[in-house]
């Protein structure tokens, strides 16, 4: 057995100096235990819970009233995507507006809607109603989106 310590202690394995490490170890690892209460599971029942930091509104509301928009410029269709966030119904032409501006609009006012989860249908030439997602739009007779070649 003195040949394997001898052995030991050559290459770097002294006993006395593992046995000094582990002194110095004990000695930093001594931490005063404080005494800690055990909290319940389960919250008494005369407690509320927590009400939430902010209400929360939904993305849509009832009908609140009904809207007539004619957009002349990219910035009415924020106008018109407001008003629906407001909770109203809103019909808007683009009959006064060229081309390039109606078809923007329209891009702006179907990525509002969809956000929304709301709905929008042609109802005439260029005549767009838009709803929140509580309310149906029936069918007009016709279906008047195979009529628009705009129509996306």
């Amino acid at each position: 057995m003195g040949k394997i310590k001898d052995f030991l202690s050559n290459i770097g394995f002294d006993d006395n100096e593992r046995y000094e490490e582990e002194e110095m170890y004990e000695e930093e690892d001594v931490v005063e235990e404080e005494e800690v209460q055990e909290e319940p599971a389960r919250a008494p029942k005369n407690t509320r819970p927590a009400a939430p930091a902010h209400e929360s509104t939904p993305a849509y509301r009832k009908a609140g009233s009904i809207e007539t928009i004619k957009p002349a410029t990219y910035s009415d269709a924020h106008k018109i995507v407001e008003k629906l966030r407001e909770g109203n119904i809103i019909v808007f032409s683009l009959e006064l507006v060229d081309d390039e501006l109606a078809v923007r609009i329209l891009d702006f006012v179907y990525g509002g809607t969809f956000a929304l989860d709301g709905k929008i249908k042609e109802v005439g030439t260029r005549v767009y109603v838009v709803t929140n997602a509580g309310i149906n739009l029936s069918e007009i007779a016709g279906d008047s989106q195979q009529k628009n070649p705009n129509y996306r």
